[in-house]
């Protein structure tokens, strides 16, 4: 029954140069970070933004923890909110700290700040898997809205703003930022994904815990320490995704019941040392206040929290993200999970923008387009071999997506889909033109978005805009000789 705890993750503490960009920094540690899914970044001791929000005016009410059931009896998870029911009441900030405070001082019988976090650990485990005792904690989550700001400074066009707050304002660590930065791909989805592009809000207590689970899509996540006692992190690196689910798969086959819908993720908090038992490679650490931690594409990752704390996540895509992107809409399909947003459509959208891109941006969009143009011929002629003859142009990003998903694997339909007139409004992806209905194939419709002669310029725009760099390069030198 003793906790061995995992191998620390690595903690990055970058030169206020390395610091400026949080990009190219994110790409220069990668090649350490990705192998152990998490890592730890410091900023520079004077990177110290402000917390402007007033602890009597934040009103929320946080879900209830078990923590007994955590491990036997798993929950449905709601969205990003860990989701658990309701609890009864409503706190402030205040309230809800001095409420998290009297529960860890009398579960340990101590000033909170005495206990080790070693202790808090051991007993968080020890908890989780004994069915007797029946510990219940409270926790906050809560997306960034109006009544419940950014821990950042925003601008609000009210308040006039103190020189400290202009100083964090466009800083790319500002979780605020991320999200839309050149460098960033979600930047230039349209579509409403606010779950995923504006930050979420946790007021954390001792015990209180998130599960083991992947982001959406696959992607990054960074998340800040604003202030409080630290959050203990758990994460495996991408490469060994499949084989932790299997893990799951095998002690918990109950997980594994297909979901009926996008909300609706069971999920459990698995013991690390069961994991490392399995040979699945298991990173911790404690985030302390003023510290970030990243998690890097498909790396699952889970914790719990120290103390009464308050800390803010946002989902980040990188160049580097996008072949994974791919990889996992893919994955969706076979899984017939719901996407929430269509990876082709952000490709087509950005290579509508070509002109205004970031060079590097342009050029790995450029690749990623290639392979979609090749996947889609390929589809295309395979459904016409299958005896689907007439076709139609159609708008699908002026669809809800509810409206474009595929009847059978509900992956949201963009380049291309299969339609018939004696099921009106339904829609199958070209994988699954069988399952659309019993009409014969020459009665079927394929509707496009864009003719392969629509897509070769589009893509052409990108080189031409990856190669402006080359060629800027180019002429930088030349004048140089000519001088010379």
């Amino acid at each position: 029954s003793m906790f061995l705890p995992p191998p620390e993750c690595p903690v990055f503490e970058p030169s206020w140069e390395e610091f400026a960009d949080p990009f190219a920094f994110i790409h220069k540690i990668r090649p350490i970070a990705e192998q152990t899914g998490i890592c730890k970044v410091r900023p520079p001791p004077d990177w110290q933004p402000p917390f402007a929000c007033d602890v009597d005016k934040l009103h929320f009410t946080p879900r209830i923890q078990r923590l007994n059931e955590l491990e036997a009896q798993t929950r449905v998870k709601l969205g990003g909110g860990g989701g658990f029911e309701q609890a009864a009441r409503d706190y402030t900030l205040r309230t809800f700290g001095e409420m998290a405070d009297a529960f860890k001082s009398d579960y340990f019988n101590m000033p909170v700040h005495m206990v080790p976090t070693e202790l808090v650990e051991k007993e968080f485990w020890r908890l989780v898997s004994t069915i007797e005792e029946d510990v219940t904690v409270e926790y906050g989550a809560d997306i960034a809205s109006k009544e419940f700001g950014s821990g950042f400074p925003v601008r609000d066009g009210k308040i006039k703003l103190s020189p400290e707050e202009e100083e964090y304002l466009d800083s790319g660590w500002n979780l605020n930022n991320m999200p839309v930065m050149e460098q960033s791909v979600l930047a230039h989805i349209t579509a409403d994904i606010c779950g995923m592009k504006l930050p979420w809000l946790y007021v954390g207590m001792c015990f209180s815990s998130f599960c083991w689970h992947i982001e959406d899509h696959w992607s990054y996540s960074i998340n800040y320490l604003h202030w409080g006692e630290p959050k203990t992190w758990y994460g495996v690196p991408g490469y060994a995704a499949e084989q932790l689910e299997n893990v799951m798969k095998k002690l918990a086959p109950e997980l594994f019941v297909s979901q009926p819908d996008l909300l609706h993720q069971l999920v459990t908090i698995m013991n690390p040392n069961t994991l490392m038992t399995h040979e699945v490679p298991v990173y911790r650490t404690n985030q302390c206040a003023g510290e970030f931690v990243i998690t890097f594409p498909r790396a699952y990752h889970s914790g719990f929290n120290q103390g009464f704390n308050f800390a803010e996540a946002v989902n980040f895509c990188t160049v580097d993200w996008l072949p994974l992107g791919r990889q996992c809409v893919e994955h969706y399909r076979l899984l017939h999970r719901y996407c929430v947003f269509s990876h082709d459509e952000m490709i087509c959208k950005m290579a509508s923008k070509a002109d205004v891109l970031d060079v590097v941006v342009a050029s790995t969009v450029q690749k990623d387009m290639a392979i979609m143009i090749e996947d889609e011929k390929a589809l295309r002629e395979t459904v016409r071999k299958l005896g689907v003859i007439d076709s139609e142009r159609m708008d699908f990003e002026l669809l809800p997506d509810d409206e474009r998903q595929c009847v059978k694997c509900k992956t949201t339909c963009f380049m291309s889909a299969i339609s018939c007139s004696c099921k009106p409004g339904l829609l199958v992806c070209l994988h699954h033109v069988k399952e659309l209905c019993s009409c014969p194939p020459y009665k079927y419709k394929l509707r496009y978005r864009y003719t392969l002669d629509d897509l070769y310029p589009m893509m052409n725009a990108l080189k031409l805009r990856a190669e402006s760099y080359n060629e800027w390069a180019l002429n930088v030198n030349e004048a140089l000789e000519a001088k010379i």
